[in-house]
């Protein structure tokens, strides 16, 4: 299976409903044939403009099994073993990519989430940094620590209202990448430079 090299633009799909509250598979088809027609390199599925919180895990999966190309596949769950097993359910869908959400609504370190999925899957995998949703914060020199230690964690999406300290300037590795967003979308920045000198706010 072919894996995203997160160049370029990656629409983050919406979930359609129907008037009961259920998904529109049908609807949602048309609309991954519409994205795919526009010249995109990829797509992302489910993100926060998705309402993954309203999916359950099957609908989230037959959902994927209608994205005809490799996708980032969009990890969400907060305990310890469903968001690696969402993880390889993805891999197995066709995702060539992950986004991998934090955990925000437990007490222990987002860092040993993440450290759990990255050793757990070989994908390229960038960190969603969404503090101003979630109110979990990353903590910078673990971001740092962790991508000197797994080669396969290729960036940071950085949502509008990002975390308070600029943790992207604390990795320092080449090749790591910047995702700025606006609402619905991915798209690539940049990489950070060898040897660049780390700022704090």
């Amino acid at each position: 299976m072919a894996t995203i090299n997160y160049s370029g633009l990656y629409p983050i799909l919406h979930t359609p409903f129907d008037s009961n509250g259920e998904v529109d598979y049908d609807s949602f088809r048309r609309l991954v044939s519409h994205v795919d027609g526009a010249g995109i390199e990829g797509m992302a599925f489910p993100g926060f403009v998705s309402e993954w919180w309203r999916l359950t895990g099957d609908e989230i999966l037959k959902c994927g099994s209608c994205i005809e190309r490799p996708f980032i596949g969009v990890v969400t769950p907060q305990a310890t073993v469903p968001p690696l097993r969402r993880a390889r359910e993805l891999e197995r869908l066709g995702a060539g990519g992950l986004m991998l959400l934090p955990r925000f609504l437990l007490a222990s370190s987002p860092a040993n989430h993440l450290e759990a999925l990255l050793s757990a899957t070989e994908l390229p995998c960038i960190v969603q940094d969404s503090a101003g949703l979630t109110g979990g914060r990353l903590d910078a020199e673990a971001l740092a620590e962790l991508a000197g230690k797994y080669s396969n964690l290729a960036g940071i999406k950085v949502d509008q209202v990002p975390t308070g300290r600029p943790s992207l300037h604390f990795v320092r590795r080449p090749g790591f990448g910047i995702f700025p967003t606006s609402p619905g979308t991915l798209a690539y920045s940049g990489s950070t430079r060898k040897g660049a000198a780390p700022r704090r706010s």
